[in-house]
């Protein structure tokens, strides 16, 4: 029997055994030649089917599927690499789009921040057929009310007891979005098992680019929110063009491309929580959030400025420590005002319109102090709010050497679009009922253990010059 002549209850049966098998392969740490044929062959074949039954069923039936009442494999939430290819998919993707706006809208309506809700419309907006389509579900099933409230279940009873507890409308929601991570560690083939995946308005990828902080690279860089393991850039140094005499042959300047990669580690974070905080989940939900939240920033503030990019991002100080990048002051562990002129002097023009300074606080007052023979400030414009140095805007980065020193990093100027954090959204939480002390006794509190996955590192050091002492 072929594709095309199987019954709808036929195909959706083999679907669903396709699932299955593509979930049990990608719980593999490794797969073999043979495993990766399969998972090719496999997916080739969903897509086959769910097409089909596309053919059998109206468009907005499936769309339809998206609402409260069933917990059976939903067919427009399959992996699907062929996605958009036909009007039935590109109306698919329409819908789960609209649905993940209304849900984004409401959200903001209840208090997402702006910046949050458009890194949310960016997501959704961009990527694959595939990653788009996901995303959209993401936000849509993740960010339900009846989502919400079986993820404050979780964390008040723990998985065994919050099932008795959850309504209808509750477990089918939990379902959708379990179904969601399954399909997720089938994209990358890399992810853990465990853990819930957190309410999109409380994750801490879409919301940790609020939080105040005196480290501006996550405002400052050039940041992607992905759904994949490791994000794939393209670079090139560009062509090379010629005058040319009538009837001359062209040269052949075909550029020369690169494709930097990212990989994105896991950032982890455990919070402990009292049985009486347990008690009131409306507020166990905000600070729990809050601290993890907290927690990672800080993290993520010293791996994005002296992260070693091994088992954890590329910072910023790391990545152009040692190469041509890096610009020694006039006379070792000094700085002088001439150092400040020779750092922005040296970069290149093409970097320039973008270019910016950060630096630690004690090392910008140092600056902001010097004098010229006569009196007079040299920088008086860094004393200005916001201050700015040779015309360019000034950043205070904290996690830089603070201390004027031979080797020490104190001024970095460039164009920071050309170092990119990489953050991959759908965060886990897990469950820890108890925390025992250390004589083995209760302490009243249970565990929320985070990870989320983060990246960085510079995709082109020529962008950027470093002051070292």
């Amino acid at each position: 029997m072929t594709i095309d002549t199987m019954a709808r209850e036929a195909a959706a049966s083999r679907m669903t055994e396709i699932h299955e098998r593509l979930t049990e392969l990608s719980g593999k740490h490794r797969l073999s030649r043979a495993d990766d044929q399969e998972f090719s062959e496999a997916s080739a074949e969903f897509a086959d089917l769910q097409r089909h039954v596309e053919k059998l069923d109206r468009a907005a039936a499936i769309a339809g599927a998206a609402g409260e009442g069933s917990a059976t494999l939903r067919l427009e939430r399959a992996i699907d690499p062929y996605a958009g290819q036909d009007a039935a998919a590109d109306r698919l993707l329409g819908g789960q789009r609209d649905s993940a706006m209304r849900t984004l809208e409401r959200s903001v309506k209840g208090g997402l921040a702006e910046r949050a809700a458009e890194t949310v419309e960016r997501l959704v907006d961009n990527g694959t057929d595939l990653e788009r389509s996901w995303v959209s579900r993401w936000v849509t099933d993740s960010g339900s009310e009846h989502y919400r409230s079986a993820f404050a279940k979780l964390l008040l009873h723990g998985e065994q007891r919050a099932g008795l507890e959850f309504t209808p409308a509750e477990r089918a929601a939990f379902d959708r979005v379990t179904r969601l991570k399954a399909e997720q560690r089938a994209m990358s083939l890399t992810d853990s098992s465990g853990g819930f995946l957190v309410p999109f308005e409380l994750d801490p990828v879409i919301n940790i680019v609020n939080a105040g902080s005196i480290n501006p690279l996550l405002q400052i860089a050039e940041v992607k929110t992905v759904v994949t393991d490791v994000y794939h850039g393209v670079s090139s140094a560009g062509v090379v063009s010629e005058w040319l005499a009538e009837a001359a042959e062209a040269s052949d300047a075909s550029p020369a491309l690169a494709e930097p990669t990212i990989p994105n580690y896991k950032a982890s974070s455990f919070c402990p929580f009292s049985v009486e905080l347990q008690g009131d989940a409306v507020a166990l939900l905000n600070e729990v959030t809050k601290l993890m939240s907290d927690g990672l920033l800080q993290l993520l503030n010293t791996a994005f400025t002296t992260g070693s990019g091994v088992g954890n991002p590329t910072g910023l100080i790391t990545a152009l420590s040692g190469g041509s990048s890096v610009v020694n002051t006039g006379t070792g562990g000094t700085l002088m005002s001439e150092d400040v002129y020779a750092v922005q002097s040296s970069l290149g023009p093409r970097f320039q319109a973008n270019a910016r300074w950060v630096g630690n606080l004690a090392v910008l007052n140092t600056i902001r102090q010097f004098t010229s023979p006569n009196g007079n400030f040299v920088f008086p414009e860094l004393r200005t709010v916001p201050p700015t140095l040779l015309n360019r805007s000034v950043h205070e980065l904290s996690n830089m050497d603070a201390a004027i020193a031979a080797g020490k990093h104190l001024l970095v100027y460039g164009d920071f679009s050309q170092y990119v954090i990489t953050q991959r959204v759908g965060s886990s939480l897990e469950l820890i009922p108890h925390l025992f002390g250390a004589n083995r006794r209760p302490t009243g509190q249970r565990g929320a253990w985070l990870w989320a996955r983060y990246g960085a590192d510079s995709i082109n050091d020529a962008a950027f010059r470093l002051l070292v002492a």
